[in-house]
């Protein structure tokens, strides 16, 4: 009788859910927690597409706008993967690392703010600066006995609106990553291309940027805690000149990323899992147009991230995740021929996420939980936040 009453709920659960708006939805109820293994890392770590082989999967937002599918099939030799609309396309590498998931780039469009690829030196091309219209190509292989992995995405926006405004963007990401002696290794390239002509005024851009990045997590089921680690390091920079009347103003922007971390992980069984690292995260940026320079830098210590997926019956799994970072960040603005101005703020940045996973045979099907709900109830109870603020589906074959 319980058992029938729980699956009555979760059904319930999950038709409320439908309307929400979603995308992948199990890492970002663990708060991104890189120690915890997870389909999303494909695109980050692209030498574990083999292991999710003769899978599809799709995230499913709330319009034609926001959501993503893909699928990823092969042999033993082979494995390729065909995906369309993610939201962490440029950047994926240092997205990873400072986000809790898909939840923090829902509205996005493809873009992420890690880089100024896609944020502010491609920002004034596109309309609205996005979003991409593009597609990401995954292949899997093994050599030397270890597996590896590429990843390309192309991504291209275009708008040409009555009269002589035309905004025209396009953008290339390239990774490639290699598992050896269980750890993780992947490097990312990128680079865009901008233009755009609006009321007399033309912003021309091209910036570029790499990363890399480390991980060694639980290798094996054991009742014994292992130690988990990751690393990261990222450098993108480029220039805009924006020309008004003969007049030409170039910009140079750059931005550098660093993470290093450290801490447990305890894995019984395939569905039960717990991690806790701590981290040191730091954060560089500059922007000079000749005139004024404005550089920010951000030191994260610690970072704190903890997380945990419990199977509460063969069918069903509670994940829960928490982040916890205390910063120090420092803006300075240097003006020729002005006065100096400098700034400096201390906080402690704290979230919790939860969310639940669905397994019926070879059908998958996970939910994020507004954090709101939780406390604050859904509209069955006269509320009007959305039960899931992300929801996937996937089905291995």
């Amino acid at each position: 009788m319980v058992s029938r009453l729980m699956r009555l709920l979760v059904l319930s659960l999950l038709v409320l859910s439908i309307a929400s708006p979603g995308f992948a939805a199990r890492r970002s109820s663990l708060g991104g927690n890189l120690l915890i293994k997870d389909m999303d890392e494909v695109f980050f770590f692209p030498q574990r597409v083999g292991e999710y082989n003769r899978t599809v999967t799709f995230d499913l937002g709330s319009s034609n706008g926001l959501g993503s599918g893909g699928m990823i099939f092969g042999n033993e030799s082979v494995v390729l993967g065909a995906f369309a609309h993610r939201s962490d396309f440029i950047a994926a590498i240092p997205n990873a690392f400072f986000t809790a998931g898909d939840i923090d780039n829902v509205s996005n469009g493809g873009q992420n703010d890690f880089s100024p690829i896609s944020s502010s030196l491609l920002g004034g091309a596109g309309p609205a600066g996005g979003p991409f219209q593009w597609f990401d190509v995954l292949l899997g292989w093994e050599g030397g006995g270890n597996p590896w992995g590429v990843r390309l995405s192309v991504g291209r926006n275009q708008d040409d609106p009555a009269g002589d405004d035309k905004e025209d963007v396009t953008s290339v990401n390239a990774m490639v990553g290699v598992t050896m002696r269980n750890i993780d290794l992947a490097g990312e390239f990128a680079i865009g291309d901008g233009t755009s002509d609006i009321a007399g005024t033309r912003t021309e851009s091209s910036p570029s940027g790499f990363a890399i990045a480390a991980r060694k997590t639980a290798v094996e089921q054991s009742e014994d805690l292992q130690l988990g680690w990751m690393g990261e390091f990222s450098f993108h920079s480029g220039g805009s000149d924006v020309t008004t009347a003969g007049t030409t103003t170039t910009t140079d922007e750059s931005a550098t990323t660093f993470v290093l971390g450290m801490g447990p992980v305890y894995s019984p069984s395939e569905r039960t899992t717990v991690a806790m690292y701590g981290t040191f995260e730091y954060l560089h940026s500059s922007s000079d147009d000749g005139t004024t320079n404005d550089t920010g830098t951000s030191y994260i210590i610690p970072g704190w991230h903890i997380a945990g997926e419990f199977e509460l019956a063969s069918w069903l799994q509670a994940r829960v995740g928490v982040e916890s970072r205390f910063s120090i960040s420092k803006d300075k603005t240097e003006v020729v021929g002005g006065a100096s101005s400098e700034s400096q703020i201390v906080d402690l940045n704290f979230r919790w996420h939860t969310g639940i996973g669905v397994n019926l045979g070879n059908f998958q099907l996970d939910g994020y939980i507004d954090p709101s709900v939780i406390t604050s109830g859904t509209d069955l109870f006269g509320d009007s936040t959305d039960l899931f603020g992300l929801v996937s589906a996937g089905y291995s074959f």
